[in-house]
């Protein structure tokens, strides 16, 4: 169920950035929305991507009672994916953040924020490198990069821009 619960999250992220960066350029700001838009559109498949093969492994693993040994071979390959995935989705939610503060949907202090978590995170992920860590054979915590690499961790993100947003909707017209 959690992958096919990740496989929604991606779709639902990469098209409400979609929308969010057509909103952005009617509002006439088209540069970091449009490098937000570019990182999600290639963050999006490369989650759906991860997923995919891990929703295989799962029922290969259930059914067999083992991971299919095609599906273990690309290891080292799906961990890349989850990485430069989660990346480009942190580089998307900064530019997006820069966008929301050029066009004053966001505060100064709320931009801040965002980029300076967004940044954090993205220096976490750098720091753990592009193999995710076993959690079995080393404690979460002595991982930075543990935390900000779970696959649903880099959609929180913009899930904070749309309730932000909205709160902000019935204060000011946009």
């Amino acid at each position: 169920m959690r992958y096919l619960v990740l496989i929604a999250m991606a779709t639902a992220v990469t098209g409400r950035f979609v929308v969010l960066r057509e909103a952005l350029s009617q509002a006439g700001e088209r540069c970091y929305a449009t490098l937000g838009f570019a990182a999600i559109m290639l963050s999006g498949p490369l989650y759906l991507i991860w997923n995919i093969f891990a929703f295989g492994a799962f029922f290969g693993k259930e059914r067999a009672g083992e991971v299919p040994a095609a599906i273990v071979s690309l290891g080292d390959t799906m961990d890349l994916l989850l990485f430069v995935a989660g990346f480009l989705t942190y580089l998307a939610a900064a530019a997006f953040t820069a966008s929301l503060g050029r066009v004053q949907w966001l505060g100064r202090g709320a931009t801040r924020a965002f980029i300076l978590v967004t940044f954090v995170a993205l220096l976490f992920l750098v720091t753990r490198g592009l193999r995710y860590p076993n959690g079995k054979a080393t404690p979460w915590y002595t991982s930075p990069g543990f935390i900000v690499g779970i696959p649903a961790v880099p959609f929180i993100m913009p899930f904070l821009f749309g309730v932000v947003l909205l709160r902000r909707a019935g204060e000011k017209e946009f």
